[in-house]
């Protein structure tokens, strides 16, 4: 990570494996750390990493914080549950870097 971003990439990929069902494996982890960094340079975007929020379930940067978020047609209860844990996790990520 360059040294003008104060968050762990690491950290926050272990957050969407752990929390929202990312796919751990090399490739994805490379294929989100490379993301993050632009991300975080531009100061917002998003990643589909799908995981348990399907297809649509994707993390975002942006000025304001980080959040995972899925499609609305795709939201079921069990996948609420999914987004609020992990946002949760993401917000003192977020705001430990504040």
């Amino acid at each position: 990570m360059g040294s003008a971003s104060p968050f762990d990439a690491r950290r926050i990929w272990a957050i969407l494996v752990t929390y929202a069902g990312a796919t751990d494996d090399d490739f994805n982890w490379v294929s989100f750390r490379q993301w993050f960094d632009r991300a975080i340079e531009r100061g917002q975007d998003e990643y589909r990493f799908m995981g348990l929020l399907g297809f649509g379930g994707k993390f975002w940067v942006s000025r304001d914080g980080f959040h995972v978020s899925c499609y609305p047609e795709d939201l079921t209860p069990e996948r609420e549950h999914y987004i609020q844990t992990t946002n949760l996790a993401l917000i003192q990520v977020w705001e430990a870097a504040a």
